[in-house]
């Protein structure tokens, strides 16, 4: 018979957090926010692998005590993490919003896996109104962490699902270009792409220093190389097609000088250049007549004299001739 003390173990390692044997001072927060908390190596060792890579058995064999800095972590965060190692209690009721994510970017730095997986299910399933209306401040934080894919993949799924909202909103402007670069790939807007062309030079436009507090009518030809380069790499991501001659004479033209010679040629040919109007032509078929017929009798009111058109001589005789739509 195997006999398990979970809960007086527990106990045990809950009373060292405020023993005085410890080993390990670490300093969070920065300006005016700032703590200094006092742990066991051993412990941490245990729970984090950041910590057991900074805390080494060859400095704990030394007996010294250990200063760790981490100034990206606030005092309320890293006071949640040290209670959940010691205690392996974690409540996410009594926290805010923002105090939850400011959390799990924590898990991620001291590499608290376990801690990562449950605080970004409960973001989503339990905050998922915060989450919806910051999505770009989260996404700035978390894209491209493998850690955060579940978080990032919702949050990506939210955007495609309304993403006109997402285009419009006043902190789109702030989005980081490697999202947004990743986002306009995901897009399929066939008749939106208009408003996605507004918001980008929206976008360019805040992200361009030399622009700051200028109006559209104020930029000069080295402001507009500004604008280019750096939407450089988002431009052939628009669909141009997608957008009507009107709103493209009135609405991308202004900034031909930011869109590659290559492709606003392409788009005047896809404008001007009309393709061949195709007309069909009904035949209704009827049985022939027979002219020996005596019964039978022409309608002459219903003939109709046409004009006589003399047939062009020349290089063209006798080819096929193709009608050219007519332009008003």
């Amino acid at each position: 018979m195997t006999l398990k003390f979970h809960s007086s173990f527990l106990k045990d390692i809950s009373s060292m957090m405020s023993a005085d044997d410890y080993n390990v001072v670490i300093k969070v927060g920065e300006n005016q926010d700032t703590k200094e908390f006092h742990a066991h190596s051993n412990i941490l060792r245990a729970f984090s692998r950041q910590f057991k890579y900074v805390i080494s058995s060859d400095i704990i064999k030394k007996n010294i005590r250990v200063i760790i800095n981490k100034p990206n972590i606030t005092p309320t965060t890293f006071e949640i993490i040290l209670k959940y190692i010691y205690t392996t209690e974690l409540n996410l009721e009594n926290q805010s919003n923002a105090n939850n994510f400011d959390l799990l970017i924590a898990c991620d730095d001291l590499l608290l896996e376990e801690l990562i997986e449950y605080v970004q299910k409960y973001l989503i399933k339990k905050q998922e109104y915060w989450v919806q209306q910051n999505l770009v401040f989260i996404l700035n934080c978390i894209f491209n962490n493998p850690n955060f894919k579940e978080l990032q993949d919702y949050c990506i799924y939210s955007i495609c699902d309304d993403p006109i909202l997402f285009l419009t909103s006043s902190d789109f402007p702030s989005l980081d270009k490697y999202v947004l670069f990743h986002l306009l790939k995901q897009f399929h807007l066939l008749d939106k792409e208009l408003i996605i062309w507004d918001s980008l030079i929206k976008w360019g436009i805040k992200q361009t220093p030399e622009l700051e507090n200028k109006n559209n009518d104020e930029l000069t030809d080295v402001d507009y190389a500004y604008l280019k380069n750096t939407l450089n790499m988002f431009i052939p991501l628009i669909k141009f097609t997608n957008i009507t001659s009107e709103d493209f004479y009135d609405r991308v033209r202004p900034y031909e000088a930011i869109i590659p010679n290559d492709i606003y040629d392409n788009m005047m040919k896809y404008y001007l250049v009309k393709q061949p109007i195709k007309m069909s032509i009904n035949i209704n078929y009827h049985e022939p007549i027979e002219m020996s017929d005596t019964n039978y009798k022409f309608n002459t009111s219903s003939i109709m004299t046409l004009p006589t058109r003399v047939l062009p001589r020349g290089p063209l005789y006798g080819k096929t001739l193709h009608h050219q739509p007519f332009h008003q």
